[in-house]
């Protein structure tokens, strides 16, 4: 059966499949395309277009692992290659191979291969690279290039400008070594951006202030707030974190993060995971939440994958709003624990202890311990300090 609907991706994704057999869904918008729905709940986008006289269709990839926005163009450009007598079913010449089809190709072979965050490379060079989607790649030139990245800088996104270059040099010298493009066109694109210094530390007062800001949150914002000051984790870690990560979920002292969650390479050879033995204050912030859901954080929106992510700038927000710091930012409480550390006569390595960062050098490789009563000892210290500026007599629940 076959109907037609205008597509809306958040309806298409909630779509429950027929108890039989397939459904087929028309696109009111983009004439040509369509959902076809098994039983099974597989979702897949085709294209129809008429070559040669004939009506033809084929798949042009799934809910989820192309987007409808990317559907949409895909079918228009099927539809165009058929008017021109090209076969949209059969290979590209090299030189009409389009730039979406050619990111796709490098996200499959070889971003997937190497990368948990290959959903982060994908979406920079297909929404960052948007106007080049429907481009043959290899009529984009280096000065195209040169004015896309500078076209963010002039708009103050210098970092956004950085990652798609980054992205767009190692696209360019993977599609050259595959013989897609002639040769990588992007090699000498540069561009000048001032170097910013990542050293931003929080002060005493402004400590006490994210502090007391967070007190006047819900209870699980707040916990998460006071465990990102006292552990310093990376941000996504701790917003992703289960109660099957703690040794004990009732009175927790040991908490144990993942290798799927830690800054570790997808082929490393060493699975590590990150233990942080948890001061009284920690322990205490977890047992405040109660216990109704696998994730400690459930309220928390952790965007899943390989490897999730979390931003929570909403939080950032209301933080800044309840008296913290303006240009409060996550990543800096991992600079100011450092910091303090360092000013307390804490070694490098164990400053890297810490912040989970992992040991280089020969004898990393031949030590496979792992120090948990200097690292409580570390982070008790800083929790003791942070304890003293919100609360001089002694903190309480």
């Amino acid at each position: 059966m076959a109907r037609k609907t205008t597509f809306v991706q958040t309806a298409l994704e909630r779509l429950a499949p027929p108890e039989r057999g397939q459904v087929l869904l028309w696109d009111r918008k983009q004439s040509g395309l369509s959902l076809l729905v098994s039983y099974g709940g597989t979702k897949t986008f085709r294209s129809a277009f008429i070559i040669h006289g004939k009506y033809q269709s084929r798949a042009i990839g799934r809910l989820g692992e192309i987007s409808l926005s990317e559907a949409r163009a895909q079918t228009r450009t099927d539809r165009e290659d058929a008017r021109s007598g090209v076969d949209p079913r059969r290979p590209r010449p090299r030189e009409l191979r389009l730039f979406g089809e050619v990111v796709g190709e490098f996200i499959e072979h070889h971003a997937k291969a190497r990368q948990r965050t290959w959903r982060q490379t994908e979406r920079v060079l297909r929404v960052n690279c948007a106007e080049w989607l429907d481009r043959p790649m290899a009529t984009i030139t280096r000065q195209d290039a040169q004015t896309l990245l500078r076209g963010f800088i002039a708009d103050g996104h210098p970092y956004k400008a950085t990652m798609t270059m980054c992205w767009i040099k190692t696209l360019w010298r993977w599609a050259a070594d595959e013989e897609i493009v002639p040769d990588d066109a992007m090699r000498r694109v540069k561009i000048e951006i001032e170097a910013r210094v990542r050293d931003r530390v929080y002060s005493n007062e402004e400590i006490a202030a994210t502090w007391r800001a967070a007190e006047q949150l819900d209870p699980e914002s707040r916990a998460f707030v006071r465990l990102l000051i006292l552990l310093a984790p990376r941000k996504t870690a701790l917003a992703a974190m289960l109660w099957s990560h703690l040794d004990d979920p009732s009175n927790p002292t040991l908490w144990t993060t993942p290798h799927e969650l830690t800054k570790s390479k997808k082929k490393a050879n060493r699975r590590r995971v990150y233990l942080t033995p948890l001061p009284p204050l920690a322990r205490q912030s977890i047992r405040s939440l109660p216990r109704i859901s696998d994730r400690v954080f459930p309220g928390l929106p952790v965007a899943a994958g390989e490897q999730p992510s979390f931003h929570g700038f909403k939080l950032i927000r209301k933080l800044v709003e309840r008296g913290a710091p303006p240009d409060l930012a996550y990543h800096a409480w991992r600079h100011t624990v450092a910091t303090w550390l360092e000013n307390e006569g804490a070694s490098e390595w164990e400053r890297g202890l810490v912040l989970n960062h992992a040991g280089s050098g020969v004898t990393a490789g031949y030590s496979h311990g792992f120090a948990g009563k200097l690292k409580l000892e570390l982070l008790t210290r800083w929790s003791d300090h942070v304890e003293r500026l919100i609360q001089p007599e002694g903190a309480t629940g």
